[in-house]
Order: structure tokens, then C-alpha cells, then sequence
């Protein structure tokens, strides 16, 4: 299996982008268990910080859309307004419509949330930031979702990928899957989605994983 790209992106503050009053429609709410999203269906505002953004984040990993949107970066939070009904002033939304490694792009072009897709997201459908409609996502994640041993995989390599950039950035924790994956864990997933994953790899991972779970002790 080729050597992994284990280079970590240092978490730095983002200028953060102040709304208008006029802009936000009242009744907003934040909520603690999804750090930096504001529910308001109009509006995202940016609170506390978040990790620069790698080179692979625009990458659309899971769809050949070439949308505007799937480089739409804005201020790097999740537009929950995009997600769930779309967005008619695109242009001007401050927030993320680009894929990232929480979500996975549907047929419409919007994010699915990950945890969803794999087990259950512990946020509920109006509080995720992503869209919890799996009817409409690429042919490619249904079949993996609809195979056992595929999603079991999956599963594995997202974990793992989790446990990883924790392992880099010790102020990051498995709960905080919002944050954006390394690029090895990418690459992994795209030979996984090709099917030309490596017969050797789960030992690999295992290995890597040990890796990370003493750095991270």
C-alpha cells in the first residue's frame, strides 16, 4: 500500500464575520452540539474557530458535479439553509455549500450528512446542518450503503480517518466530525469507491490506527 499522506493541517482562527441584526431572522437559535451553526433558515453566523482549510476540500469525492457550489468555500461553516431547502442567493450566503468530510454530495448538489448515511446521526434531521435524505444520494454510496462489508469498511476508514486528524491536532476530538479529513484519508476512500482498495490495507490501517491511538495518549 503506498505510504500515507500524514502531513496535518495546524488549526487556525478564521476572521470571523460579524452579521448585521437586519440580517438575522429573529428567533435564531444556536445550538451547543453542533459548534459554530446557527438554526435560523436565512442565515449562518460564524462562532468560535475553525481549522484552515486543506487543499482538498474542494474536492467533490463522491460526485463528478461541476457546480459552482462544490467550490463555494464561504466562512467554512456548514449552510444548513443550502443543505435543507437550497439557497436562492448563493453568491452572497457567507457559509459552506462545498462538500467536506461530514458530508456526502446527493444528485441535487446538496450535503448529506455522513453520520446519517452510516448509522444514525445523533443530531436530529432540523438540527444536523446536512441534509438527512438518503433517496437521492450518487449510485455509488447506495451500493455501499446497501452492502454490508462495504459500509462496514466505510465505516472503519471514516473512524479511523477521525482518529487520525485527532492524533495531529490534539485539540480535536473524535465527537467534532465536522472537521475537515486529511488528504490519505481521502485518497483511501476514493481507491475504496473505485474498488481497487489494496488487499493489505486493512492491516495497514490497523497499523496506522495503533499509530494514532499512542500519539493521541
Amino acid at each position: 500500500m503506498p505510504d500515507m499522506d500524514v502531513s496535518a493541517t495546524v488549526a487556525t482562527k478564521p476572521n470571523t464575520t460579524k452579521h448585521l441584526p437586519s440580517q438575522a431572522k429573529e428567533g435564531g437559535e444556536m445550538t451547543d452540539m453542533e459548534e459554530g451553526v446557527v438554526l435560523n433558515r436565512d442565515w449562518c453566523e460564524e462562532a468560535g474557530s475553525d481549522p484552515a482549510i486543506t487543499d482538498q476540500s474542494a474536492v467533490d469525492w463522491d460526485s463528478t458535479s461541476n457546480s459552482s457550489d462544490v467550490l463555494h468555500e464561504g466562512n467554512r461553516i456548514p449552510c444548513r439553509s443550502y443543505n435543507h431547502d437550497g439557497w436562492p442567493n448563493k453568491r452572497a450566503c457567507r457559509c459552506l455549500h462545498a462538500p467536506d468530510g461530514k458530508s456526502i454530495r446527493d444528485k441535487l448538489g446538496r450535503n448529506v450528512c455522513v453520520q446519517h448515511m452510516m448509522v444514525k446521526c445523533q443530531l436530529s434531521a432540523e438540527k444536523c446542518p446536512y441534509s438527512h435524505k438518503l433517496h437521492l444520494l450518487p449510485d455509488k454510496w447506495s451500493a455501499i450503503r446497501e452492502d454490508p462489508c462495504q459500509l462496514a469498511k466505510f465505516r472503519f476508514l471514516y473512524r479511523l480517518g477521525v482518529l487520525k486528524q485527532g492524533a495531529l491536532d490534539p485539540h480535536l476530538v473524535e465527537t467534532k466530525l465536522n472537521r475537515l479529513l486529511s488528504g490519505w484519508f481521502r485518497a483511501s476512500m476514493s481507491r475504496l469507491l473505485e474498488g481497487d482498495a489494496d488487499e493489505d490495507a486493512q492491516n495497514d490501517a490497523f497499523d496506522i490506527l495503533s499509530n494514532a491511538l499512542r500519539s493521541m495518549s
